[in-house]
């Protein structure tokens, strides 16, 4: 382990590997992510609506060509086409929200880490700016 350049400590990885995801480093996230949960639940609300409407377009089209086509009923047909053309528009403006539900959390967040560092920094003696050389 090395000092980064803040005084936290930071793992000596290569730059290909990935940190490693311990039960310490989830506490640590969970506490800068609890303010936002409800946002977070939002996301995941989110995305599985269009993971199910992802879903929905094959059995669309399954029906479609099984059961309507060969049976000829036209208003079947036209209500499917209705549903065809509507999944993507409501996945489109789910997924609007959902950008901006993920920008609202990730920048809170790191604005949050930023303020707490910034804390930090302030608390800190000043004999550690004049002993501590910056990193290059």
């Amino acid at each position: 382990m090395m000092h980064g350049r803040y005084g936290f400590m930071r793992p000596n990885n290569a730059p290909d590997e990935k940190p490693k995801i311990t039960w310490g480093l989830m506490k640590r996230v969970w506490i800068y992510a609890r303010p936002y949960r409800w946002w977070i639940v939002g996301m995941l609300a989110m995305t599985l609506a269009t993971t199910g409407l992802g879903l929905l377009t094959p059995l669309i089209l399954r029906e479609l060509i099984d059961k309507t086509l060969p049976a000829r009923d036209l208003h079947r047909l036209l209500w499917l086409t209705i549903a065809l053309v509507t999944i993507p528009l409501v996945t489109a403006s789910i997924n609007v929200f959902l950008r901006q539900f993920n920008a609202r959390v990730g920048e809170g967040v790191t604005y949050d880490l930023r303020v707490d560092l910034f804390a930090y920094l302030q608390r800190m003696s000043l004999g550690f700016f004049t002993h501590t050389k910056a990193a290059s």
